[in-house]
């Protein structure tokens, strides 16, 4: 009963004037809250009830709580404690004054006036269409605030895309260019190695071929770990590519979601997105022509 009086610590009190009766059904309204109060009055003077505080909680959920009441009545001073599991709970005090409840616990004192169970269950309903309020204003706050940090970060994605995917493009290029000319150069050292080496053969002492025949398989050892290099760089711009892919892919999905959301204002590089895509197809098909189709030609084998 604390919790209850404390919901309606440091109200004012309401004066009222209609019939003595006792028995009937009292509800202090405010803004957020109700605080309900029974009370039967039984021939011998007991009485019996409940209580019952409804209040709206900061998240827009409701908290209901209704606990049975049972005490007695001197004239129209009343004296009741709450009947909670396990024993009685808090007491307070009450008095009637005409349409209007007082009562005073630990908790401070409220006043209630009299009404009827009918009243008291539209002000519930009230109330509670007030919390779904609060639950939908939340939930449109957080939409809206999803909503901009969403756009945000596609605009983020979209700059950035905008200014380093060219970057990006021109330097895998000229790095595809510089192996194919590295790899050009030592592949026409070994090569020409190879051929003098295999044309002194044909004229050299036994005894001499078996030195040449060595430095041959040097020269072949040499050759097939450049493939093996040209290889394993072939696959590491692949992957490089497949990563941009990605990243690209995942730019126009992003977009192609916000638009099916209803979002607005899309960035301006959603419109470019499959442009970029081209861009991408078209610098890999480079690379595909002058490097994967370069090193088909250099190492037949290794392909």
């Amino acid at each position: 009963m604390k919790m209850i009086l404390g919901l309606v610590l440091a109200l004012g009190l309401v004066a009222c004037s209609n019939s003595g009766k006792i028995s009937g059904v009292y509800v202090r309204e405010s803004d957020n809250q109700l605080l309900f109060v029974q009370i039967v009055k039984t021939d011998d003077g007991k009485l019996t009830g409940r209580s019952e505080t409804v209040a709206i909680l900061a998240d827009g959920s409701i908290k209901d709580e209704s606990f049975p009441l049972e005490g007695s009545a001197d004239g129209m001073q009343l004296s009741l404690k709450t009947n909670v599991l396990f024993g009685m709970g808090p007491s307070f005090s009450g008095t009637i004054s005409g349409n209007a409840l007082t009562i005073v616990g630990d908790g401070g004192q409220a006043v209630l006036k009299r009404t009827t169970l009918e009243k008291f269950t539209r002000q519930k309903n009230s109330l509670s269409a007030a919390a779904k309020g609060i639950v939908a204003t939340k939930d449109r706050a957080k939409n809206e605030a999803d909503k901009q940090a969403f756009l945000k970060n596609l605009a983020d994605d979209g700059d950035e895309l905008e200014t380093k995917l060219p970057q990006v493009f021109e330097r895998l290029h000229q790095n595809v260019q510089a192996v194919l000319e590295r790899t050009q150069k030592r592949h026409d050292a070994i090569a020409g190695n190879l051929k003098k080496l295999r044309a002194k053969r044909l004229i050299a002492s036994p005894d001499d071929k078996i030195s040449i025949e060595g430095d041959i398989q040097s020269e072949v050892g040499d050759m097939q770990s450049l493939a093996s290099d040209y290889d394993a760089t072939v696959s590491e711009v692949r992957n490089s590519y497949d990563e941009l892919e990605a990243v690209v892919n995942s730019f126009k999905a992003n977009c192609e979601k916000a638009s099916s959301l209803g979002y607005a204002p899309l960035p301006v590089q959603c419109a470019d997105a499959q442009s970029y895509i081209a861009k991408y197809k078209k610098t890999r098909a480079i690379v595909k022509d002058q490097f994967e189709t370069a090193g088909t030609g250099l190492f037949p084998r290794s392909q």
